[in-house]
């Protein structure tokens, strides 16, 4: 299930925190930087997912406090094993995505060498109709 939405309007800002978010065919959220066409980059920039045990198991092996929005990706799961959807067509609700790639760790996870396993995954937004709406708390996933 999607825990939380998150998007940053420009690069550095911090993250919002969204209760829905409006997701857009081969562009990404609206609202996030990456989706604004200056910054359309490459479909793995589109949208980023992490899972939340990921979060709490840094933040419990390292003593170092972490929240769900700090690893700065789109959406934080809560029971989705993200690396297993990797190469694979998935939905979230009405939303189809395509996890294109593990995402390597952000600058927090790989400062500590033991926690590189805490990655997330590199989506994009794979089908019509051209937007769609994700949700946080509750939305289903496979």
């Amino acid at each position: 299930m999607i825990h939380q939405i998150f998007i940053a309007p420009r690069c550095g800002e911090p993250m919002l925190a969204l209760t829905a978010v409006e997701a857009i065919t081969e562009c990404g959220l609206r609202g996030d930087r990456h989706a604004h066409p200056a910054h359309h980059q490459a479909p793995e920039n589109q949208l980023t997912l992490i899972e939340l045990e990921h979060i709490q198991a840094f933040s419990q092996a390292s003593g170092l406090a972490l929240t769900p929005d700090q690893p700065r990706r789109n959406l934080v799961t809560l029971g989705v094993d993200l690396n297993a959807l990797c190469g694979k067509r998935f939905r979230i609700g009405e939303v189809a995505l395509e996890g294109l790639e593990l995402c390597e760790p952000c600058a927090t996870f790989a400062s500590e060498p033991t926690l590189r396993w805490c990655g997330s995954l590199h989506t994009r937004a794979a089908c019509a109709p051209e937007s769609f709406t994700v949700a946080s708390s509750g939305s289903g996933m496979p």
